[in-house]
């Protein structure tokens, strides 16, 4: 089954999947991370007969969240990291949570040649951050009427920037932090805004977050922590910010900051593919905190 992007907008679109897989006897599906966080809420309220085997979940940075899933919604897990530009590029099955490591997307796919560089184009080292560039036979020629564009994207020798931030490991597993366009530059440090989503998520009283960049006089960004709470939690930003503080764990060439600013919201804009929609909640962010906020 592969429920459409849109189905999350509906109000009751959890009970439509849920009984879609039921009635269907569904044994796979492809879903959105939000809506895979969904059927983990409600594991323990799922039929005793539940079909579903094996689900399949990209689309964004992957938590170590999502790896609970696995024993519980489904006995099968896929991770896997693709574009439109490039399809598939890497990919893994989780079989057991205690196999899965936040953010990874699994080993690179067979005809398919990924490295990570840094801002001059470099290679970088195995384990040091940067951007992934991937290069395939499946690799797409250009972007249609749009030659600048592809200029941009793609190098002489044919690879693909990807925009995405991750790193290689010495086993040639590849990890996939965000997006290189969405990094926050907090007082000269390079914040990564799924490695604080991933924290802000294990709060129990934390439905789903998203972080976006707020302009600062002095540090040109900060860390603003959009957040809708689980229903009837009485979530304030004083509790959650104590949480950030007590676990927050700096870790070598991933620095991140804490929020400065928390916005509560009851749910969160979406694009037309069901993605949360950042811009947007930067545009609320500023809007709210201004662009000269001390």
């Amino acid at each position: 089954m592969v429920s459409p992007c849109y189905l999350s907008e509906t109000p009751n679109y959890l009970d439509i999947m849920i009984k879609s897989i039921q009635r269907e006897r569904c044994s796979y599906a492809m879903c959105l991370p939000s809506m895979l966080k969904a059927l983990i809420d409600r594991k323990n309220t799922l039929p005793n007969d539940w079909p579903l085997k094996a689900i399949m979940l990209t689309g964004q940075p992957i938590s170590a969240l999502f790896s609970s899933a696995v024993g519980t919604v489904c006995s099968t897990l896929f991770v896997g990291y693709a574009s439109t530009e490039s399809l598939p590029i890497s990919g893994k099955v989780v079989t057991s949570p205690e196999e899965y490591q936040a953010f990874s997307a699994g080993y690179v796919m067979k005809g398919v040649e990924v490295k990570v560089v840094d801002d001059e184009g470099h290679p970088v080292s195995k384990g040091t951050r940067g951007e992934i560039y991937a290069r395939s036979a499946t690799l797409f020629l250009n972007y249609f009427n749009d030659p600048e564009k592809t200029m941009k994207s793609k190098t002489e020798s044919g690879w693909y920037k990807t925009d995405d931030v991750g790193y290689l490991t010495e086993t040639g597993e590849l990890f996939v932090e965000g997006r290189k366009s969405d990094m926050i530059i907090s007082g000269g440090l390079n914040v990564t805004p799924s490695i604080i989503e991933s924290l802000l998520k294990t709060f129990p009283a934390v439905d789903d977050v998203a972080v976006v960049p707020v302009s600062h006089p002095s540090l040109f960004q900060v860390v603003c922590a959009c957040v809708v709470p689980t229903v009837g939690s009485g979530l304030t930003e004083e509790v959650l910010h104590t949480f950030c503080k007590e676990k927050h764990v700096d870790k070598a060439g991933r620095f991140t900051v804490l929020p400065t600013y928390y916005i509560f919201l009851h749910k969160f804009p979406r694009t037309n593919t069901g993605k949360i929609d950042k811009k947007s909640l930067e545009r609320e962010a500023k809007l709210r905190f201004g662009v000269n906020s001390p």
